[in-house]
């Protein structure tokens, strides 16, 4: 069982899963058309592939028929989630370490909820699953008061029974300032050193970074502007719909790239992208992530790593 990329037209990436035949999974396939047919964006096709896919390993594991499961089967799919083995015929004789965060098993819940609760408007189940794993408690079950408390106070607390309980998320990691300078120190080029400085003043993602197109920088206003273009041809996209925007940044910045552009946009350049890769086979507007990360080599876990933030302070 796995997740295959496909490319559909306009260079597009999709998933699909497929079986150990080769064939594909067809209520899976299905059901990932439907959300992009909705708009999802294309990195949430990818997590809830990964998620049926999984699901679908614990399906054949145990020889149970997707349209006829039950609540005990999806309570042993927790159990299943968390095992280290992956499969349920070895269970540990002692306590040990889960093979998945209680966040990533509740994610792959609502992955299958939302899974069969299509199937089940599309007629294709019997069984709602949805509401087989939904309880409502009382309103005074609720820990917080919502902003609309005065209106909902009596409203019963809706709860998915098979939800795990997590642990407070801890403060994300950052890199201080003297470790930005190391970062921008350590850079080989222009175009590398003005990435660097562009995430760090802006908190930009990456890619709302390699989507920027030369005419997005506002030079009279000191701005730039994160526009939606979809999936452009070097993988770059925006991740939601609410993502365009415009970001005041300093002037030195602007003069950075003011200096950037006359310098690796000359006439020979063909592309708005303001990110481009200047040498090789791929030389154009071919600046991906996993190039873009490589400035960050060499500089250390807590500078490189992915889930490393920078730090204003």
């Amino acid at each position: 069982m796995r997740v295959v990329e496909i490319e559909i037209q306009d260079c597009q990436s999709r998933y699909v899963v497929i079986n150990e035949a080769g064939e594909l999974v067809e209520p899976i396939v299905r059901y990932l058309k439907y959300l992009d047919c909705i708009g999802s964006a294309r990195l949430t096709l990818r997590s809830y592939a990964y998620s049926l896919m999984q699901y679908w390993e614990y399906l054949t594991q145990q020889h149970l028929d997707w349209q006829q499961v039950t609540l005990a089967d999806l309570s042993r799919f927790v159990l299943w989630l968390k095992l280290p083995s992956g499969s349920l015929k070895v269970l540990p004789a002692h306590p040990v370490p889960q093979a998945r965060s209680n966040r990533t098993i509740n994610h792959a819940l609502t992955v299958v909820r939302s899974f069969y609760d299509y199937h089940w408007r599309m007629e294709e189940v019997e069984r709602n699953i949805k509401e087989t794993t939904t309880t409502f408690l009382p309103a005074r079950a609720r820990r917080y008061k919502s902003f609309l408390h005065h209106i909902t106070k009596g409203s019963p607390v809706e709860k998915n029974i098979l939800k795990q309980k997590e642990t407070k998320r801890q403060r994300p990691k950052t890199i201080t300032k003297d470790q930005v300078q190391q970062l921008l120190d350590a850079c080989g080029n222009q175009r590398d050193r003005l990435l660097i400085r562009l995430l760090y003043e802006s908190a930009i993602r990456v890619g709302e970074a390699l989507a920027l197109w030369v005419q997005d920088v506002d030079v009279a206003e000191n701005k730039l502007h994160i526009c939606d273009r979809g999936p452009l041809e070097n993988g770059a996209e925006i991740k939601t719909v609410h993502a365009p925007r415009a970001l005041d940044v300093s002037a030195d910045l602007i003069d950075e790239i003011i200096a950037y552009v006359g310098i690796v946009h000359t006439a020979e350049v063909e592309t708005n992208h303001l990110f481009i890769k200047q040498q090789g086979a791929r030389a154009g507007p071919n600046l991906c992530a996993s190039l873009a990360r490589s400035a960050t080599n060499g500089m250390g876990e807590d500078a490189s790593s992915s889930q490393s933030r920078f730090s204003t302070k």
